[in-house]
């Protein structure tokens, strides 16, 4: 690589012509008329709420407190971030929805957003959020910017964390958190914000990984205890009563309902309803989303329409489902050399918003697109490598070269299906004269330690590699392969650093019909990564993942859209 040439490029980020789009034949959705500002200075289309008005005063002993009230008038607030990162709050009075000011520095990095309620004890609300392995705690009360309380790091030992609010009884609320084999801790609630809010874990359960969504409900039945809600993958709602004790958090589950996989997210409320009953809320992936108003108990009354345009939002938070780690958009580049990248962002409805970026790399000349990363520095959007070894991140920023020991540059095949090694950090893969190579990030700093480990051979089999966040359901990041004859396996990923896959499991025949295949991330927002595939004839197919793992990881293809040979390389 000419270093000297490098040192005069940078890449640029451009509003993208949505025409280019169009003329591609691309898919494009229909949204709500009204518009808010993107990060990127491109209008989406706002979801659209009406709350109910409260009937009157509550009906039972303890009415649930609001986790969210951001602005102190006593009523639970909505938080909800857009696809592009941006993060708003809608007022349980009614009130207009405004920017969420007071989070605005963990738009693009929070992987889960967490209501938690009053953690100090000030009858002010405090937020936490995962940032990669760390969770934080953050004052939520008032618009005003917000600060950190507290931070707590290795976090990435479990794939759900939630509060279900007040559990044990003393007046703090706890939280829950799941392994990756499905284990269950219970952490009990101090009062003690910036030193220790949590106490040291308690194990309270196994077999949790039946469950595709686990929500902190919080105080469903009126008896001033926090609850949960589960969801497994064949559809059936569980309510596990808050008990008032701490070894045994929850009463033993009782099942409240079925059909609830027709929700790709199960998301608490609060009580919006003003009995004093937290309420639940589900998301279809069409962007409706129903209120499910609490009867006591477990009980739910039948739906109500609450919203609309909600796959336009990428998290809602309390959402049950495993935080999704994928990149959220495809990389796309036209033949040449040019410099030009486009890029188009996920939405939860299956579907993709028209190129709102695009990347031109600057110099002397122009250079190509070889592949899109995930999570190389902490956010959910691509990082990009450029045919002359050089990585950039989405702000066209460079993030690594090409060196000694690991070698960016075209040669064998490239992915980074994110966090392989169970750090927290994302890693690199690389396939090379079929030895498959693992690349993993240092223990500190924004870059990597170049550690090249072989983790594999015989890899020369295979002509494609591609993987963006989770495709089983567990939390960790996996990979797919197809082999020259256009059989598709599936390497589940293992935390392992010294073996992060497991052995691989066939699941598909005929693949060989597609020219390409990438991994855009969750595709139609239930937080499993989904898989796309172009024809030869420039159709692109979506694979959306089950949660059931194995040879049924995926479901049927369905068609998304033509016009995609106008691309000579997208992932």
């Amino acid at each position: 690589m000419n270093s000297t040439r490098t040192s005069r490029r940078h890449l640029r980020r451009v509003a993208a012509c949505t025409a280019t789009a169009l003329s591609a034949g691309l898919l494009l959705s229909a949204g709500p008329a009204s518009a808010v500002n993107s990060a990127d200075g491109v209008e989406l289309p706002r979801v659209q709420f009406t709350l109910p008005v409260p009937a009157g005063a509550p009906t039972v002993p303890v009415p649930a407190k609001p986790r969210t009230d951001i602005d102190l008038d006593g009523r639970n607030d909505l938080l909800y971030r857009y696809v592009d990162g941006s993060l708003s709050v809608l007022p349980g009075n009614g009130g207009p929805e405004r920017p969420a000011e007071f989070v605005r520095q963990i738009f693009e990095y929070a992987k889960e957003v967490i209501p938690i309620g009053d953690v100090r004890g000030d009858d002010r609300p405090e937020l936490l959020y995962l940032q990669n392995q760390i969770l934080i705690l953050e004052t939520a009360g008032g618009y005003d910017a917000g600060y950190r309380q507290w931070a707590g790091g290795d976090w990435q030992l479990y794939n759900k964390v939630t509060s279900p609010g007040d559990v044990n009884g003393d007046g703090h609320p706890d939280l829950v958190a799941r392994t990756h084999s499905g284990d269950l801790y219970f952490y009990a609630g101090t009062g003690l914000d910036r030193d220790q809010p949590f106490a040291p874990r308690v194990k309270v359960g196994g077999g949790w990984q039946a469950y595709d969504q686990i929500v902190g409900a919080n105080d469903l039945d009126g008896d001033g205890l926090g609850d949960l809600v589960a969801r497994d993958v064949s559809g059936s709602l569980w309510y596990y009563k808050g008990s008032g004790g701490s070894a045994q958090p929850f009463a033993v589950r009782v099942k409240v309902g079925a059909g609830w996989n027709a929700y790709n997210q199960v998301v608490p409320l609060d009580d919006v309803t003003g009995d004093g009953r937290a309420d639940l809320a589900g998301r279809t992936p069409a962007g409706q989303v129903f209120l499910y108003a609490s009867k006591g108990d477990g009980a739910f009354a039948a739906p109500t329409q609450l919203g609309t345009g909600a796959e336009y939002l990428k998290t809602l938070a309390g959402q049950g489902g495993v935080p999704d780690h994928g990149k959220h958009a495809l990389a796309a580049a036209k033949p040449g050399h040019d410099g030009r990248v486009e890029v188009f962002r996920t939405l939860a409805n299956g579907t993709f918003l028209p190129a709102q970026v695009e990347y031109t790399s600057v110099g002397d000349e122009g250079t190509g697109f070889y592949f899109a990363a995930t999570g190389l520095n902490g956010t959910d959007y691509p990082s990009l490598v450029m045919d002359e070894g050089v990585l950039w991140d989405h702000e066209g920023q460079r993030v690594l070269t090409d060196k000694a020991g690991a070698s960016l540059t075209p040669g064998g095949i490239w992915q980074a299906p994110g966090d392989l090694t169970g750090d927290g950090r994302a890693d690199l893969l690389q396939v090379q004269s079929g030895v498959l190579y693992l690349h993993d990030r240092g223990s500190g700093g924004s870059g990597y330690d170049y550690r090249k480990t072989s983790i594999g051979k015989g890899w020369e089999v295979y002509d494609s590699l591609v993987g963006s966040g989770d495709f089983t359901g567990d939390g960790r990041a996996d990979a797919v392969a197809r082999d020259k004859s256009g059989l598709l396996y599936l390497y589940a990923g293992t935390g392992n650093a010294s073996a992060p896959f497991a052995p691989r499991v066939l699941i598909g025949k005929g693949w060989e019909v597609y020219d390409l295949l990438a991994a855009p991330g969750d595709l139609n927002g239930d937080g499993r990564a989904d898989l796309v595939a172009r024809d030869a004839a420039g159709d692109l197919y979506r694979y959306s993942a089950t949660g059931l793992g194995g040879s049924t990881v995926f479901g049927p293809r369905a068609r998304m859209s033509g016009g995609w040979n106008a691309y000579r390389l997208i992932g």
